[in-house]
């Protein structure tokens, strides 16, 4: 019984870790709210225009991912691990408006070529990882008050800005099948609750276009083998 009961204690404390953040140091639901939204409307306002930008929304594993490197107070990217092949901002200063931050971050375009898809600047990797199109989902956190009284806000995004930072063209001209439906110029999957869910909490009066066009139209396709 004593067995079972250890057992049961250590699956509970691994799925309570999994499930939510590590300490309350951690944005509020509007400040998450307000990260979202800046994003896909940054997002959006891409330009040139993105043929296949997506919509993003939160996820709780790298809001914890965030939150497990923003606790270190260390200005310092994580590449390996858990960390691998995901995005990554981090900012360290006295601002806790995590929509000024992320402003601060857009800022770079002015440090990008979006003509040789070069940096042209000292820097504009927080500019990239914003506006990568593969991106889905993001998760960020904000410890307070680090190193000499400074805060440390961390951002996760599902993918690295690896590659060309996106297609150009009319927005959604070019939504992939994973995410075909248009939310005003954002590629989304409005099939998953969670995703309808987010796109009605950032816009209300937002409709879903379905922008992939049918190759064969019910025409039957002899060569095909």
């Amino acid at each position: 019984m004593q067995i079972r009961l250890r057992v049961f204690a250590k699956l509970l404390a691994v799925f309570l870790v999994q499930s939510w953040p590590l300490s309350e140091a951690t944005f509020s639901d509007e400040e998450k709210n307000k990260i979202l939204d800046t994003h896909n409307q940054l997002r959006q306002s891409a330009s040139p225009s993105a043929a296949a930008m997506s919509f993003v929304t939160w996820k709780n594993k790298l809001e914890n991912l965030a939150l497990k490197a923003a606790e270190e107070c260390k200005f310092e990217h994580k590449y390996h691990g858990e960390y691998a092949s995901l995005g990554e901002n981090i900012y360290s200063g006295w601002r806790t408006d995590p929509v000024q931050i992320i402003f601060a971050w857009f800022s770079e375009k002015s440090q990008y070529n979006h003509d040789t898809r070069k940096c042209t600047g000292r820097m504009c990797g927080h500019y990239t990882a914003i506006m990568f199109d593969i991106v889905t989902h993001l998760g960020c956190a904000i410890k307070k008050e680090c190193s000499k009284g400074a805060h440390m806000v961390f951002c996760e995004y599902s993918h690295g800005s690896g590659g060309a930072l996106y297609k150009y063209g009319p927005p959604c001209s070019a939504c992939p099948s994973t995410r075909p439906f248009c939310i005003d110029g954002l590629c989304a999957n409005t099939a998953d609750p969670q995703v309808k869910a987010a796109v009605k909490e950032f816009d209300s009066t937002a409709s879903s276009t379905c922008r992939l066009a049918c190759k064969n139209c019910g025409k039957q396709d002899t060569s095909a083998s």
